[in-house]
Order: structure tokens, then C-alpha cells, then sequence
């Protein structure tokens, strides 16, 4: 990073610990990605569906944080985008649902062969064939793109899913359909 960019945000500069929301501007994730995910002085305590906790003095990478090589794997097929990333395995953290929940879900990505293209993925909710609603979702929330994925990591994102006020629910289950885009 320029030197100007520690300075860019001042309250930072001598702050103990750095909380970073999903719902930050683009200039600030910028100043995150160049600044504190690679960072000396700073090290991420806590990542949990878009919010990232720095603190100083601590060790630990963002990409060490999120990278991991304890998964189960799904049964049955994988979904494979480009023969470059591959969904190993997804959990939710409940079964059953209604109007106005949160579904906590988590999403485990191998990557194949370098990936080229900072991919997004579309995220619909469905039932009885009918989308309930749909999600574009940047993984890690923009903190990490994946060109920036290594060859052979599993990564788990964590994010939420709201079911809306006017979905129509019953005993059948909900479908998760995941396509990736480019943006």
C-alpha cells in the first residue's frame, strides 16, 4: 500500500481492534484489502458472514481464517463451475422455517485450476418450483475475490438468507439453486 493509505482512514491508525461490515463502500473494502487483509500489524480475529474482526497484533490472514481442510463432503454430484471451482458442500443451520427467518448458510468452494475471473454467485430459494427470492452474492462480501483463490483451498463462506414476509410456506422443503456469474 501508498503510505498516504494508512493515513486515509485516521481513527484506524491507532485502533486496537477494526470492525469491517459487508455493508462497507467499495473505496473502503479497497482500503481493507490493501491495508488490513495483508497487514503486519493487524491480524483477523473473528469472520462471520461479512463482518471481519481485526486486531492488532494478531497473526492470523484473512485467507487463513477462511481457508480450511476439514469438510465432509456431499454425496452425489458436485457442482462444478468452468472445471475451476467446485461446491463441495453446503449445511444450513436449521430444518425447518417460516416467514421472516434467517437461513444461515454455509458454502464450501475447492478450487480446481487458477480461476481467472472474479466470480459472484446467484443464490434462489425456491418452492414448488417457484422462486421465493434470489441473492447475488460476492463471496466474503467483495473482502475476497476469487482470482485471488489458490489452486487446491477449500474456502467456507458463511452468509444469510432471509425468507421473505410474503413467501408461501409449508411442510415442503425449500430448494437452493446456485449458478455462478461473472459481474
Amino acid at each position: 500500500p501508498q503510505p498516504s493509505a494508512i493515513f486515509k482512514y485516521p481513527q484506524i491508525k491507532d485502533s486496537d481492534v477494526v470492525i469491517v461490515s459487508r455493508n462497507a463502500d467499495a473505496d473502503f473494502k479497497n482500503f481493507v484489502r490493501e491495508r488490513l487483509l495483508e497487514s503486519d500489524d493487524y491480524g483477523v480475529e473473528r469472520y462471520f458472514d461479512g463482518i471481519i474482526t481485526f486486531k492488532k497484533g494478531l497473526k492470523g490472514k484473512f485467507k487463513d481464517i477462511i481457508k480450511t481442510d476439514q469438510v465432509s463432503l456431499l454425496a452425489g454430484n458436485f457442482l462444478r463451475f468452468n472445471d475451476e471451482l467446485q461446491l463441495i458442500n453446503s449445511t444450513i443451520d436449521k430444518k425447518e422455517y417460516k416467514r421472516n427467518d434467517v437461513i444461515r448458510v454455509t458454502l464450501s468452494w475447492k478450487v480446481l485450476k487458477r480461476i481467472e475471473n472474479d466470480y459472484w454467485f446467484i443464490i434462489r430459494l425456491k418452492k414448488f418450483g417457484a422462486t421465493i427470492k434470489e441473492y447475488v452474492h460476492e463471496p466474503f462480501y467483495g473482502f475476497f475475490p476469487t482470482s485471488e483463490w489458490e489452486v487446491g483451498g477449500i474456502y467456507k463462506d458463511d452468509l444469510e438468507l432471509h425468507i421473505p414476509s410474503t413467501a408461501i410456506l409449508s411442510y415442503e422443503p425449500i430448494f437452493m439453486e446456485i449458478y455462478a456469474v461473472k459481474p
